[in-house]
């Protein structure tokens, strides 16, 4: 009863916060018009260091992908294949992009300058709702900014798909990967492959002699890994048990979206190798 109370109540709020902080629009539906084909797949390029050696096959291999779509995310546009991959879609949710004063400013500018630049195609940007009334970094036509719903689902899980086809939903569960999953299922494609998406943060963490919390990555387009603060969004400084609580819903947050894809009869197939993820089926490419 207890559990079934609370379930309620946090229903109600999330009704509320569309009906107070947002709306009930389906931004994905409104402004992504084209429907994808049936048997049309979606390529997800993330940021892992595998990124590299996945391009150069898909380059080296490009008759396969005719009819296919590509989706970038964070700091794609700043490759030297951008312009031949011509991604449809592109995601940010990371707040570096979009607030002042955080990591990564002029690496940060010069992306969206190439993005502007060198976009000579229609492509749809999915960012955060948090930030979309403000967001003024896109100055090209052909790129379409489409807002994902910011509030995280609360309420009874059953409900949770329901909300989510409607366009009320999102990926925010820790990475921006998991935000272009979400709207990509959303927009009815029934193939997504997934690139990049080592998700091997564990391996690099480390603990300084002044009790930093860090961890040394490499992303894609980086020679050299740097040991960096770990946060959660803005927030830095964070201790070890916080890591591990929001990495757990990360990936609960895969699990999640696995299931979404699976009720509306979508696959998800992982196509980087060693990944840590074990929420879709292994494909090796």
């Amino acid at each position: 009863m207890r559990e079934f109370l609370i379930n309620i109540i946090d229903t109600i709020f999330y009704f509320l916060y569309f009906l107070t902080k947002e709306d009930f629009t389906d931004y994905i539906s409104k402004l992504c018009k084209e429907e994808p084909e049936e048997s049309q797949t979606v390529h997800v390029l993330a940021n892992g260091p595998s990124l590299n050696e996945s391009i150069s096959r898909i380059e080296a291999e490009w008759d396969k992908y005719a009819g296919d779509e590509f989706c970038g995310v964070n700091y794609i546009a700043d490759l030297e294949s951008y312009e031949r991959l011509k991604p449809k879609y592109y995601a940010l949710s990371d707040p570096k992009f979009f607030c002042e004063g955080l990591p990564d400013k002029e690496r940060v500018e010069n992306m969206y300058m190439n993005m502007n630049e060198r976009t000579t195609w229609k492509m749809y940007l999915f960012i955060p709702y948090l930030y979309y009334k403000t967001f003024k970094a896109i100055t090209n036509s052909n790129i379409v900014v489409v807002p994902l719903h910011t509030r995280q689902y609360i309420g009874f899980e059953s409900l949770r798909f329901w909300y989510y086809r409607r366009g009320l939903g999102n990926g925010e569960f820790g990475t921006v990967v998991q935000n272009a999953e979400y709207a990509l299922i959303t927009k009815g494609y029934k193939h997504i492959n997934l690139y990049g998406v080592e998700h091997n943060y564990f391996n690099g963490l480390v603990v300084t002699d002044n009790n930093e919390f860090c961890y040394r990555y490499l992303h894609i387009g980086e020679t050299e890994a740097k040991l960096t603060p770990v946060s959660f969004g803005a927030h830095y400084g964070i201790r070890v048990h916080h890591f591990m609580k929001g990495f757990g819903y990360l990936f609960e947050g895969h699990d999640i979206l696995n299931r979404y894809a699976q009720s509306v009869g979508c696959e998800i197939l992982n196509c980087t190798k060693g990944s840590f993820i074990d929420s879709y089926k292994r494909f090796r490419v």
